[in-house]
């Protein structure tokens, strides 16, 4: 039941610091025309992996501008939670 809690707070802590990474970390204009919503976030029960889900706002060329500014985003987004979070992987 403890390891439960723990994977939802860090779901929680992930939704939270993307969110804000979106708003300011990501210098990607793909990424700022549109609003990007994070619907879920998925994490591993041994806190290793990790899954988020988006849901962006237009028609489905903005959707697929957005989409490839995010996917180029990742090694920065990854990089950066790692940092933010501090955790040990």
């Amino acid at each position: 039941m403890a390891q439960g809690r723990r994977v939802e707070r860090v779901a929680a802590l992930i939704r939270r610091e993307v969110s804000e990474l979106l708003i300011n970390g990501i210098r990607d204009e793909r990424v700022h025309h549109n609003m990007i919503t994070i619907t879920d976030v998925y994490v591993s029960g041994d806190l290793q992996h990790c899954k988020i889900h988006v849901s962006i706002y237009g028609n489905e060329t903005q959707k697929a501008n957005v989409l490839e500014g995010l996917r180029a985003a990742s090694p920065f987004l990854k990089g950066e939670l790692a940092r933010r979070l501090q955790m040990r992987r």
